[in-house]
Protein backbone atom coordinates (compact mmCIF):
# COMPACT_ATOMS: atom_id res chain seq x y z
CA UNK A 1 0.00 0.00 0.00
CA UNK A 2 2.97 2.36 0.49
CA UNK A 3 3.85 4.96 3.03
CA UNK A 4 1.64 7.92 3.87
CA UNK A 5 4.04 10.10 1.90
CA UNK A 6 3.69 7.80 -1.15
CA UNK A 7 -0.10 7.87 -0.92
CA UNK A 8 -0.20 11.66 -0.67
CA UNK A 9 2.23 12.02 -3.58
CA UNK A 10 0.11 9.68 -5.69
CA UNK A 11 -3.01 11.73 -5.01
CA UNK A 12 -1.13 14.93 -5.87
CA UNK A 13 0.02 13.34 -9.13
CA UNK A 14 -3.58 12.38 -9.87
CA UNK A 15 -4.65 16.01 -9.36
CA UNK A 16 -1.66 17.23 -11.39
CA UNK A 17 -2.51 15.17 -14.47
CA UNK A 18 -4.80 17.90 -15.86
CA UNK A 19 -1.94 20.40 -16.00
CA UNK A 20 0.93 18.41 -17.53
CA UNK A 21 1.57 16.89 -20.93
CA UNK A 22 3.93 14.32 -19.44
CA UNK A 23 2.92 10.80 -18.42
CA UNK A 24 2.33 10.72 -14.68
CA UNK A 25 4.68 7.73 -14.32
CA UNK A 26 7.55 9.83 -15.72
CA UNK A 27 7.14 12.61 -13.14
CA UNK A 28 9.50 12.68 -10.16
CA UNK A 29 8.59 14.21 -6.82
CA UNK A 30 11.65 16.45 -7.19
CA UNK A 31 10.40 17.91 -10.49
CA UNK A 32 9.96 21.67 -10.37
CA UNK A 33 6.35 22.54 -11.16
CA UNK A 34 7.26 25.48 -13.40
CA UNK A 35 10.71 24.62 -14.78
CA UNK A 36 10.35 20.85 -15.29
CA UNK A 37 6.60 20.36 -15.68
CA UNK A 38 5.99 23.67 -17.45
CA UNK A 39 3.02 24.77 -15.36
CA UNK A 40 2.33 28.46 -15.45
CA UNK A 41 1.96 30.25 -12.10
CA UNK A 42 -1.83 30.31 -12.39
CA UNK A 43 -1.92 26.54 -12.93
CA UNK A 44 0.19 26.13 -9.80
CA UNK A 45 -2.34 28.22 -7.87
CA UNK A 46 -5.27 26.16 -9.22
CA UNK A 47 -3.45 22.93 -8.36
CA UNK A 48 -2.77 24.14 -4.83
CA UNK A 49 -6.44 25.08 -4.36
CA UNK A 50 -7.47 21.59 -5.51
CA UNK A 51 -5.01 20.07 -3.05
CA UNK A 52 -6.27 22.29 -0.24
CA UNK A 53 -9.84 21.19 -1.00
CA UNK A 54 -8.91 17.53 -1.28
CA UNK A 55 -7.05 17.45 2.03
CA UNK A 56 -9.23 20.06 3.78
CA UNK A 57 -6.23 22.24 4.62
CA UNK A 58 -5.11 25.78 3.80
CA UNK A 59 -1.69 27.04 2.78
CA UNK A 60 -0.95 30.61 3.82
CA UNK A 61 1.02 32.90 1.48
CA UNK A 62 4.39 32.00 2.98
CA UNK A 63 3.70 28.28 2.59
CA UNK A 64 2.41 28.78 -0.94
CA UNK A 65 5.58 30.66 -1.86
CA UNK A 66 7.66 27.70 -0.61
CA UNK A 67 6.03 25.35 -3.12
CA UNK A 68 8.40 24.59 -5.97
CA UNK A 69 8.17 20.80 -6.35
CA UNK A 70 5.71 17.97 -5.82
CA UNK A 71 7.77 16.94 -2.82
CA UNK A 72 7.29 20.42 -1.33
CA UNK A 73 3.53 20.00 -1.61
CA UNK A 74 3.64 16.50 -0.13
CA UNK A 75 5.70 17.66 2.84
CA UNK A 76 3.40 20.62 3.50
CA UNK A 77 0.32 18.39 3.34
CA UNK A 78 1.88 15.98 5.85
CA UNK A 79 2.84 18.88 8.10
CA UNK A 80 -0.65 20.39 7.93
CA UNK A 81 -2.44 17.10 8.50
CA UNK A 82 -0.25 16.40 11.55
CA UNK A 83 -1.03 19.86 12.92
CA UNK A 84 -4.74 19.25 12.44
CA UNK A 85 -4.61 15.82 14.11
CA UNK A 86 -2.61 17.04 17.06
CA UNK A 87 -5.20 19.70 17.85
CA UNK A 88 -8.07 17.20 18.02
Amino acid sequence: MGTLQDQITLLILFLLRKYVNKAILLINSSDNLIDDLHLDPMDVKYLVVKIENEFQIYFDDDEFNQIKTISDITNLVIEKKNLVSSKV
